[in-house]
């Protein structure tokens, strides 16, 4: 576990814990954890952070929802809504996806999705006219987008360098993976080593600022799921 001193983001002073012992909703890690405020830029940030080594040995073989030994049959029932949910956010992703950026490119696009898991969001964006390619460092969910006829590796994160060449892409994806890397600076830097010249990233993460937060507090998803 890393003991932060400053926040992720932008460095700033950390401040006291906004949520105090949150636990994993879907029922993977049985610890709690506090959520500390940044004092600069609200960023909230999980404490004590785990290192990537520690994170990944929080997920199941096959991350999918609901699957945690410490969920109750309530809470699964809730979790084959949200998946229903999530459903509908990743099919808006690939929507606004291609109306914004894959349009406007020349040619077959070439995009690659790090922390595609099993690759629900990737299936979508298979069905564009693109070339889609998912990394995940779980090999368990690898083989699930495998069988789906997905191009899908087993890839450290955090070594993308390692598996392609520089400025293979016209677009990288990344969706709820940012908020785990402990070195951003470093993981900006070889996702732009990745993209072609003009090349877009696209990232997505939980807002500690949205209106769900407000009103369901440690209760929240995005935040209660380590």
């Amino acid at each position: 576990m890393i003991e932060l001193k400053t926040c992720l983001y932008c460095e700033g002073k950390l401040g006291g814990a906004r949520y105090r012992k949150v636990s994993d909703h879907l029922g993977h890690a049985p610890d709690n954890w506090d959520l500390l405020e940044c004092l600069d830029c609200k960023s909230l940030i999980l404490s004590p952070f785990p290192t990537p080594k520690e994170t990944h040995s929080f997920y199941p073989k096959n991350y999918n929802i609901p699957q945690g030994k410490y969920v109750s049959g309530i809470r699964k029932i809730v979790s084959m809504i949200e998946l229903v949910f999530f459903k509908f956010i990743f099919n808006s992703d690939v929507k606004q996806t291609q109306r914004k950026i894959l349009n406007k490119i020349q040619g077959k696009p070439k995009l690659l999705e790090v922390g595609c898991g099993n690759g629900s969001r990737l299936e979508l964006f298979s069905k564009l006219d693109a070339e889609v390619i998912g990394v995940d460092m779980s090999e368990e969910d690898i083989a699930t987008a495998n069988a789906k006829g997905l191009n899908a590796l087993c890839a450290d994160v955090n070594d993308l360098e390692k598996y392609f060449e520089p400025q293979s892409f016209d677009v990288v994806m990344s969706f709820d993976v940012l908020e785990h890397i402990p070195n951003l600076e470093e993981f900006f830097k070889k996702i732009l080593n990745l993209l072609k010249p003009g090349g877009w990233m696209i990232a997505g993460l939980p807002s500690s600022d949205c209106f769900t937060i407000r009103m369901l507090g440690k209760r929240w998803a995005a935040l209660s799921e380590v």
